[in-house]
């Protein structure tokens, strides 16, 4: 019984891998105005010492990382874009 529990809790983390990350480039239609916004928003949410969720947190903030570095040209470009439209 443990280790079906284990392997369910490892399996919804290896889902949620990056997820905030993607969620937040999703959200307000792909506008943000700062880089790595999936670990600041892990950063965030870790600060906040009553959620449930921070297990899950700390093991999406090192996918997070990853994927903000790989997306952070893409985000150079957006940011360049939407600066020069404003």
């Amino acid at each position: 019984m443990k280790l079906q529990k284990l392997l369910s809790i490892l399996l919804l983390a290896f889902i949620m891998s990056g997820c905030v990350s993607v969620f937040e480039r999703s959200s307000n239609n792909g506008r943000y105005t700062y880089a790595y916004t999936g670990v600041r928003s892990d950063l965030d949410e870790l600060s906040n010492k009553d959620s449930l969720i921070s297990p899950l947190i700390m093991i999406d903030l090192p996918f997070s990382f990853v994927l903000d570095t790989v997306l952070l040209p893409v985000d150079g470009i957006i940011y360049a874009i939407d600066s020069n439209n404003n």
